[in-house]
């Protein structure tokens, strides 16, 4: 002991004092005592004793020292070197450095960092700012101190910085804002300009608290970004940032923010804030916030208080004044103010209220209720006050008792203890007499000495009234009172707690561990998994208040071994045993205590699916202290492990690594879990490999391979840039979805662009025409288009520009530009030209290319040239009608040029400019006649009523041809009925008259001495020779609904009036008094003729007459029981067919519906406001369709009641029925959406996809639910997964085709319209073959062969530049698809393909050999075959299509196709056998004969051959001599002449009517045949070796050996067959032939047989323009 080697440990707790007893010895000696030796425990605390603001004074970094921050251990000190600091969260605009011992290296810390006191007395910790801060600004950063396992609590370093003189313009100004709209943030409020610094980004690092910052595109309708957390100063000069406030009863807002500069490398910050003063304006209603009964002594009075009645107004700016109340008759008492007792008040305010102004006195029943209006001045709303009057009472509402600590003292106030009465008394008229008083303690009241034996109410308000306890050993105490409102009493206990001093120490959180769960299961939270205690407190009073609940599950508590309150019978012990647990597992549990986490019944039961973590936050209590926000962690463990998986990024032919960012386990559970990873789908573009094993696939790896990077995807090379493959966790017998990881491939660019389209373009002359990918268009596999260059050299007949400005040539742009269709061209010139242009990729390009431009003439022609018609002095404009000029383009865009060569002499023409001015004009385009802007203006008097003019012009137009000297007349009259004019001087008034009244027509009706005077006022209408003007008013039409009257004489049709009748009032109107609102008088006016001359008309108009109604007849609810139909859930339109009402005195708006009672189940709305329901509308409404019924979705039909009046007779009360309808959808169309071969986008129409509801067509919406598989739909520019059928009819929606290896796509789509839905619909695409094809017509038994006619792919061979391949994908079923092909010196075969090219039909090889089937004439049979077009081009995908066939009998008259012409036919007798169509219904089997197979045929006839063969042989031996005897014999056949033989065909061309199916070559007996003289052995000779060729093939088994054989006398000729020489066009340096090729076998010159030419298509009289092509062993003549 004395070496100090015996110590003492502290082990674990926190207790106050240990102890251990020993016993002392000395030597054998024992001492009797036993002794105690205690160990009193000192906490020892970490002070922070020097915490002081950091200031930054004009430079941007500080060292933190200890004159700025110290902390200290107490009672004993630590080594500064144990002093850890810890941060918590770091400064925001700056950041904290940890500098090395030499001070020359610097780590930032961040959150978790620590450093010590050490650090900071030895200078090493120093705060710099992130940049250079041109603003003061406030930073901080949070830490906790910790020394020998001891922490404290969170402290924060304050940092302030003063910034140095900046050269900067800074605005930041307070924005004013209307409550709940917007307003924007421009320069003027924020605005930082820096030199040398273009964009400055404003980040938000606080928010503002009512409102949102916004940014909105151009347009200023649509949000970009909502709530953003960060905007530009250009953003703020284009107007795009706004502030909008969120409708808060809020004064001011504001928001902080950090400017920096854009450029991460410019050294600036500014840090501010912005403030918004919210200007604010009235828009709620009052609300009431206190309602209860208003009790009242019966037959007495009583003040009414804001505990009764009180309103209040959600907008701050309203005071208690301005609240102000109006009431209605009450029918138990009235309202008074107590200055004036006896006026009842009906107008009063809630200051009145609050001021104790406003008393009731009651009188009457004991109960009444009064209705009241309350307003803010401009907003109200209605309320009822209920008041009760009954005896007086006085109740103990609130008697809660409070909690002392033992030894000291607690307030009691009204929130302890409070009364309700029904009599006018409160505050000291209420009394409390303490009757008991505590035991344990004493009442002490304010002011006053001694034990309080009274108080009042108002002491308890106030809190005057206090418990002082003695310090006893107890644990409650209490005081009996009695409360006293003059005789009425009543009497209570108030109870007091007392707890010693150790019950407010704080609750100890012993455990508070995750549990783990079963997804699905559930689990008990036991104390070892949460344990709180108190060492002086029962488990049972320590309370646990849920405050927020578990998200994926509930907490549950077991019913314990007594049986709840309702099982006290044997039955309901029975019911509780046998009872569903279900029914109690999901009751709220929001309180339990420990005592039954002691005992094991709280339990958290798991709900949730597809999670792995759930959480509930608490508080805990002891009723004393407490402990908030305390959280309790479950951990699930789901059933399905689920993967996150990112992307992979690779280069073409490259590999990339598998990493853990790419694979994710989101289940927390089994991170270090997972046994294996199983490739479930392997890429197509690639293959993922084991870097130990390069070039093998790898179907499963482990975890740890990934971890450790061993797994790597290798792209193939090839284009596509996109790839994917599927990937499945494995851990145990559990395993995850698939997870699909997406390939993006950064492509090379090593493939050429080339050329898909160069059509041309054919305009008018002058045109601007836009340019798109239709006229010139190319494709790189591994460029996007805006990296396709086009550059083009001048063109020379106009230039290429721009859409932005089409007066600048350009000579390049992109195919992103044609694409977008940003590309014009505008013509200057010529009728044809074009221009040279290539594309490249900066890289390859694709040479030289001509684009070809071929204009239309343009002629301009004159339409339209009619006279017209002007009244003098008057102004008459210009029409199309009069005057019209267009070219032959018909484009009134066009310009066109009016010039006057001669103008007018009676007037002048105007042209009417902006703002009405008019002005003298020589020159005018058709545009301003359109427009009716030129007026001819008459400005001569003359001396006739008439003059003519006219004035003359030239037309001209750009490009066209002008028109010379055209004259335009002009008639100025007052005759003129198209002059017009007179109606200014007429009047023309409406005349007005009472329904079944008269009234007279005056000059302002008919102003007949206006028009007398203008005549008058002509040069020389008043001369000596002339009489003064006449006029004659002649009646034309007379009104249907009255009669006018002269004299009292009806004026019919051609009665006459006078000026003088009319002055006078003689003319009259008198209404029929039927229900009519208007009439009219049809008349004309004429000048009167002198006897000679006839009378001039002047005008020819009517004088229209107004009817005044008068509401005489009742209306008539024509619909009697009106009812409409409605779908579930929709809006339906009433109409006049539901509901109709007629009245013949009123119009339809002054008939008015007015509700009795509203709708079941719905609203009646107007279109022009579907938020406020209507009471009322008129029938004018519902005619024009204004009237909607919502339905709210209630199942049932709806009815309302509602009165209909016309305003003066008795309304009509009647129902309306209301019948809902089920919603329903139906898809009406469903076809399959084609694309054109060589395009790869088309649209999606309502004829190929299109759904139908009886609901709102609008809301008719598709989800695509599956993806196409090689492509994409775009709406809009957009990838769409969720469309409309309204965009589907608009030609919205479209489908491009991404991967072109496919001739065919689908995806799937679920369509949904509120409560009905269509689910799984496939929709398939399929690219449609651009051919065009026609169905075949054959005839049983044969074949015919396949032309141009049936399949033709012309246009795609000529678009891609390739031979386009029909691939057979589906065979008929009534024959075959055969091909003619061509053996070494031999005939042709036929064989059965399965694909064959374009080419080998346009050479007439491929044939449709059908069956020999029975067919009745009228009762055809139909086939088809199946094929796939492709290409062998690239950018061109395959396409699907089908060849009808008919099948009809063997003899029907059918179009064979081409055949050779008739004259080129051999003339062969009926024995020789040329094909199908010239054999009969025996003999045209295909391969049978008589029954026998074909292949037993061809071997009999093989050796029938080689037997006639030998013979022949042996003759030609032994009858040498006989020689010229022989080669007569074997050259039988002769007779058809060598001009009338068709020349050999290639074996891919020759015509179906040269072959049978089974025969090699054309069989010709020879010894069927007359003989005929034959030339000589060197132009013709008979192969025996070759089969016994006949006639039709000696030219070509003619060879080279045989032209030159020496001249024989024996082989001489008749001299009747002209002599030919031949002389060989090839010689021996021909250039050799290229490598063998099986289908190049019959021609000698290398020539592709799709290329060759049948000669047998060339009749007589058809000249030749081109050379035939030889076959072999042919030669010129």
């Amino acid at each position: 002991m004395e070496k100090d080697k015996i110590r003492y440990k502290h082990i674990s707790k926190e207790p106050r004092e240990d102890e251990f007893g020993f016993r002392l010895f000395c030597g054998d000696q024992k001492f009797q005592s036993d002794y105690t030796f205690r160990i009193t425990f000192v906490s020892i605390t970490i002070d922070v004793v020097r915490n002081s603001e950091l200031l930054i004074d004009r430079i941007q970094e500080s060292f933190i020292s200890e004159s700025f921050l110290q902390s200290e251990t107490r009672p004993d000190s630590s080594p500064s070197s144990n002093i850890m600091y810890k941060i918590i969260s770091p400064p925001l605009y700056g950041a904290i450095f940890l500098s090395s011992g030499d001070l020359t290296h610097h780590k930032q810390l961040s959150k978790g960092s620590t450093f010590s006191q050490e650090d900071i007395a030895k200078g090493r910790i120093k705060y710099k700012l992130h940049r250079k801060s041109y603003s003061a600004l406030r930073d901080s950063f949070q830490f906790q101190v910790s020394s020998n396992g001891r922490s404290s609590d969170f402290h924060t370093f304050n940092i302030r910085h003063t910034p140095p003189p900046v050269d900067a313009n800074i605005v930041v100004e307070r924005l004013d804002v209307q409550e709940g709209t917007s307003e924007k943030i421009t320069d003027k409020y924020l605005n930082i300009e820096v030199k040398n610094i273009r964009n400055i980004v404003f980040n938000v690092t606080s928010p503002p608290k009512h409102g949102l910052i916004n940014f909105i595109d151009e347009s200023l309708i649509i949000p970009q970004r909502i709530n953003t957390t960060f905007f530009t100063s250009q953003e703020i000069k284009s107007g795009s940032l706004v502030y909008q406030h969120d409708g808060s009863e809020t004064p001011k807002d504001r928001f902080h923010f950090v400017a920096l500069a854009e450029d991460p490398d410019v050294d600036f910050q500014y840090v501010g804030l912005m403030h918004f003063r919210i200007i604010m304006i009235n828009d709620n209603n009052p609300i009431r916030v206190m309602e209860k009964v208003l009790n009242v002594v019966t037959n007495s009075e009583r003040l009414v208080t804001s505990s009764d009645l009180l309103y209040i107004d959600p907008d701050i700016d309203t005071p208690p004044t301005q609240i102000q109340y109006t009431r209605r008759k009450i029918p138990n008492g009235e309202f008074y103010n107590v200055e004036d007792t006896t006026n009842p008040i009906y107008l009063f305010t809630q200051d009145d209220i609050d001021r104790r102004r406003i008393m009731f006195h009651h009188e009457g029943p004991s109960y009444g209720k009064a209705v009241i209006s309350v307003t803010d001045g401009q907003l109200s709303s209605t309320g009822v006050l209920e008041i009760v009057a009954s005896e007086p009472f006085i109740e103990i509402v609130n008697n809660s008792g409070i909690i002392v600590p033992r030894g000291q003292q607690a307030l009691i106030s009204n929130y302890n203890l409070s009364v309700e009465t029904n009599m006018n008394a409160w505050g000291p008229a209420i009394l409390f007499q303490v009757t008991t008083q505590p035991r344990y303690g004493h009442l002490e009241r304010q002011g006053r000495q001694g034990n309080a034996d009274q108080f009042t109410e108002e002491d308890l308000q106030t809190g005057r009234l206090t418990y002082i306890n003695k310090g006893d050993p107890s644990f409650k105490d209490e005081f009996r009172f009695q409360t006293l409102i003059g005789e009425t009493t009543t009497d209570g206990i108030f109870e007091i707690k007392v707890y010693p001093e150790s019950y407010w120490e704080p609750l100890v959180v012993l455990n508070n561990a995750t549990v783990q769960v079963e997804e699905g299961s559930r689990v008990t939270i036991d104390q070892a998994a949460l344990n709180i205690m108190h060492p002086n407190i029962a488990p049972s009073d320590i309370t646990y208040i849920i405050v927020q609940r578990p998200q994926n599950g509930f907490l549950h508590i077991e019913l314990g071994q007594t049986a709840p309150p309702y099982s006290s019978s044997s039955s309901a012990s029975s019911r509780s045993e046998f009872e569903d647990e279900a029914s109690h597992l999901k009751q709220e549990v929001s309180v339990f205590d420990q005592a039954l986490i002691n005992e094991g019944r709280v339990q958290y039961i798991e709900s949730g699916t597809n999670v792995t973590s759930d959480h509930f936050m608490f508080d805990v209590t002891n009723g004393i202290s407490s402990l908030s926000r305390l959280v309790f962690t479950i951990q699930v463990i789901p059933k399905t492990i689920y993967l996150s998986v990112g992307l992979v990024e690779v280069e073409e032919g490259s590999s990339s690594p598998i990493t853990q960012e790419v694979v994710t386990v989101l289940t927390e559970y089994y991170t270090d879990k997972i046994g294996q990873y199983i490739v479930a789908e392997q890429p197509s573009a690639g293959h993922l490999q084991l870097s130990a094993r390069p070039g093998r696939r790898v179907e499963a790896f482990t975890h740890q391979q990934l971890i450790s990077g061993l797994i790597s995807y290798v792209h193939d090379g090839s284009e596509r840039l996109e790839d994917e493959f599927s990937l499945v966790a494995v851990s145990g017998v559990r395993q995850s979805a698939p997870a699909q990881v997406i390939v993006r491939v950064r492509g090379l660019n090593d493939e050429a662009p080339f050329v898909i389209n160069n059509t041309g373009i054919i305009l008018w002359e002058g045109n601007t025409v836009q340019l798109t990918s239709a006229h010139l268009a190319v494709m790189d596999r591994d460029t996007s288009p805006e990296n396709l260059t086009i550059s083009v050299a001048t063109p020379d007949s106009g230039f290429l520009a721009m859409s932005s400005n089409l007066t600048h040539p350009v000579s390049s742009f992109t195919q992103a530009d044609m694409d977008a269709g940003r590309v014009y061209f505008i013509h200057t010139g010529g009728l044809s030209g074009m221009f040279r242009w290539e594309a490249s990729d900066h890289i390859h390009g694709t040479g030289s290319h001509v684009f070809t431009v071929t204009a239309k003439e343009l002629h301009l022609s004159l339409k339209q040239n009619r006279e017209l018609f002007v009244f003098p002095m008057m102004q008459q404009p210009l029409s199309p009608s009069v005057l019209l000029s267009l070219t032959n383009d018909n484009d009134h865009r066009r310009s066109i040029l009016y010039l006057v060569r001669q103008p007018p002499t009676l007037g002048q023409l105007l042209i009417e400019e902006a703002g009405g001015v008019r002005l003298p004009v020589e020159n005018f385009t058709q545009g301003h006649i359109n427009e009716s802007r030129i007026i001819f203006e008459h400005t001569k008097p003359f001396s006739e009523l008439s003059a003519s003019d006219m004035f003359v012009f030239d037309v001209e137009s750009p490009f066209a041809e002008p028109i010379r000297d055209q004259e335009f007349h002009i008639e100025v009259s007052v005759a003129s009925p198209q002059g017009g004019g007179l109606e200014r001087y007429l009047g023309l008034a409406s005349l007005v008259v009472a329904e079944g009244g008269q009234a007279t027509v005056r000059q302002d009706n008919l102003n007949l001495s206006a028009v007398v005077e203008f005549i008058d006022g002509y040069p020389g209408a008043s001369s000596t020779d002339r009489l003064s003007p006449r006029l004659v008013t002649t009646v034309t039409t007379v009104p249907i609904h009255g009669t006018f009257t002269l004299r009292k004489r009806n004026l019919t049709e051609g009665f006459t009036f006078s000026v003088r009748d009319v002055e006078r009032g003689r003319v009259r109107y008198e209404h029929d008094h039927s229900d009519t609102l208007s009439d009219s008088l049809g008349f004309k006016v004429a000048l009167a003729g002198n006897g000679s001359s006839p009378d001039i008309l002047l005008f020819n108009g009517s004088l229209n007459v107004s009817v005044t109604p008068v509401n005489d007849q009742p209306f008539t609810l024509v619909t009697a029981a009106p009812v409409l139909k409605v779908v579930h859930r929709q809006n339906a339109v009433i109409t006049n067919q539901s509901l109709l009402t007629t009245d013949p005195d009123n119009l339809p708006s002054e008939i008015t519906y007015e509700l009795m009672s509203a709708p079941d189940h719905g609203r009646l709305l107007l279109a022009e406001n579907f938020s406020v329901a209507v009471q009322s509308f008129s029938q004018e409404d519902v005619n024009a369709g204004r009237v909607l019924y919502a339905h709210d979705g209630t199942n049932g039909s709806a009815r309302f009641y509602f009165k209909v009046s016309d305003g003066r007779h008795n309304p009509k009360y009647t129902v309306f029925t209301i019948e809902v309808e089920p919603l329903s959808l139906s898809l009406v169309n469903h076809t399959v959406i084609p694309l054109r071969q060589t395009t790869t986008v088309t649209y999606l129409s309502p004829q190929n996809l299109a759904a139908e509801t009886n609901g709102n067509y609008n809301h008719i919406f598709y989800n695509v639910t599956r993806i196409p598989k090689f492509g994409r739909l775009y709406m809009n520019d957009q990838v769409v997964h969720t469309f409309g059928q309204v965009n589907i009819d608009k030609g919205e929606v479209l489908y491009m085709q991404t991967e072109l290896r496919e001739p065919a796509d689908n995806f799937q789509v679920d369509i949904w319209t509120w409560e009905a839905s269509v689910r799984n619909v496939e929709v398939r695409v399929v690219v449609t073959p651009l051919v065009e094809s026609k169905p075949l017509t054959a005839s049983v038994g044969t074949r015919t062969r396949l032309t141009l006619n049936h399949l033709d792919a012309s246009h795609l061979a000529s678009t891609t530049g390739s031979n386009p391949i029909y691939e057979v994908k589906k065979r008929p079923r009534f024959g075959k698809i055969k091909k003619i092909t061509r053996r070494v010196r031999r005939s042709g075969r036929s064989h059965e393909v399965k694909e064959f090219t374009h080419e080998e039909i346009r050479a007439g090889v491929i044939y449709y050999v059908a069956r020999n089937l029975n067919v009745k004439k009228d009762e055809p049979l139909h086939d088809a075959f199946h094929y796939v077009l492709k290409v062998p081009a690239p950018g061109v995908q395959p396409a699907e299509g089908t060849l009808r066939l008919t099948l009809v009998e063997a003899n029907a008259d059918i179009d064979k196709g081409a055949e050779p012409p008739r004259h080129l036919k051999p003339d062969l007798p009926p024995s020789v056998h040329l094909g199908p169509e010239v054999t009969n219904r025996d003999s045209a089997g295909a391969g049978v004969f008589f029954g026998i197979p074909e292949d037993y045929l061809v071997v009999v006839a093989a050796a029938v051959v080689a037997l006639v063969a030998i013979i022949a042989i042996i003759v030609v031996a032994r009858c040498a001599t006989r020689r010229r005897h022989t080669d007569k014999r074997s050259d039988v056949g002769m007779e058809v002449e060598v001009a009338s033989l068709p020349p050999p065909l290639p074996s891919d061309s020759r015509p179906n009517s040269f072959m049978t199916d089974d025969m090699s070559e054309l069989e010709c007996r020879g010894s069927d045949l007359p003989s005929s003289p034959r030339p000589g052995r060197h132009l013709l000779h008979h192969h025996h070796h070759n089969g016994g060729s006949t006639g039709l093939g000696l030219a070509a088994h003619l060879t080279d050996s045989e032209a030159s054989w020496p001249h024989d006398v024996s082989r001489e000729v008749s001299p009747a067959v002209p002599q030919c020489k031949v002389t060989p066009l090839c010689s021996d340096t021909a250039p050799h032939e290229p490598p063998y090729d099986p289908h190049l076998a019959g021609y000698p010159y290398g020539i592709d047989t799709q290329q060759a030419e049948e000669w047998g298509l060339y009749e007589k009289h058809q000249p030749r323009t081109t050379n035939p092509m030889l076959r072999k062993n042919q030669y010129w003549v």
